[in-house]
């Protein structure tokens, strides 16, 4: 139970900072809060199944912290790699793809969810 608060806290916090994420270290337009909440929706079934596969269908809470590791980590990177992304100046989705470490962005966003 605890964990799973956990979970939901950190996801909730993470995504009501998604739209200053995109402003202050992107400076991309809306277009592209949308993509980066595509990305984190899609992580999420994924990153279940992938728990689901790993423990081959039953509750097995080892899965845990190797949970909360991938978290960890993938925040990391997805902060590493945002603090050398170049600052866009509210353009769309054509921009934001031309940018270097844009999909690393997208694929860091989609890991931590």
């Amino acid at each position: 139970m605890i964990a799973i608060s956990w979970l939901w806290l950190i996801s909730t916090a993470f995504l009501t900072q998604i739209p200053n994420f995109k402003h202050d270290v992107l400076g991309s337009s809306g277009e592209v809060v949308t993509l980066l909440l595509c990305s984190f929706t899609a992580g999420t079934p994924l990153g279940s199944m992938l728990c689901n596969w790993l423990s081959r269908g039953l509750i097995e809470p080892g899965l845990v912290p190797l949970g909360a590791i991938g978290i960890t980590c993938a925040g990391l990177a997805l902060g590493f790699s945002s603090s050398h992304f170049h600052t866009l100046s509210n353009t769309g989705l054509i921009p934001f793809f031309n940018s270097p470490r844009s999909y690393f962005n997208l694929l860091y966003m989609a890991l931590f969810s």
